[in-house]
């Protein structure tokens, strides 16, 4: 576990400790973006992650993230059915009106790459696949937080 991992579960520990836990409400992608840079500040990465924030019908996120930590540069073979098992037990256990939200965290620039359009391409259909909604994917790196939406992850795909 590298110092970066220890730092956010530190966050999350603190913030588990007070009266008031961080539960966020994300009605909009803005919502989710101003969330997500609460959660992971400050940026800074020296490895790959995938984090997990459910989010309940009430719109307000539960108190724990989930991170993946030390994720492939790309989704592996067997990526995607792990995946879609471990977001149908997600979907199990939450609410109808409950939905996922990920956070690709990676050292470098803001720039996307086809990795990270990779990443987000499988997440959105696993989450598909396993029935449970989906907001939109955001990457994180160490200049900044920016949405991955759907529309254009599937217009920049190879023919």
């Amino acid at each position: 576990m590298d110092s970066r991992s220890r730092v956010a579960r530190e966050r999350a520990r603190v913030a588990g400790m007070e009266q008031t836990p961080f539960r966020p409400t994300i009605r909009s992608q803005a919502d989710l973006e101003r969330a997500w840079g609460h959660l992971i500040a400050p940026l800074g990465f020296t490895r790959q992650s995938l984090w997990l924030m459910v989010i309940e019908p009430d719109d307000r996120s539960l108190p724990q993230l989930i991170e993946i930590a030390d994720l492939s540069r790309v989704p592996e073979a067997d990526d995607r059915p792990a995946f879609v098992s471990f977001l149908q037990t997600i979907a199990d256990e939450t609410p109808l009106g409950g939905r996922a939200a990920f956070l690709l965290s990676r050292p470098g620039h803001d720039r996307v790459h086809d990795d990270d359009r990779s990443w987000a391409e499988m997440l959105y259909d696993a989450c598909r696949s396993a029935e449970l909604p989906c907001e939109t994917v955001h990457l994180a790196s160490d200049e900044g937080i920016r949405p991955l939406p759907l529309d254009e992850i599937r217009m920049r795909r190879p023919a």
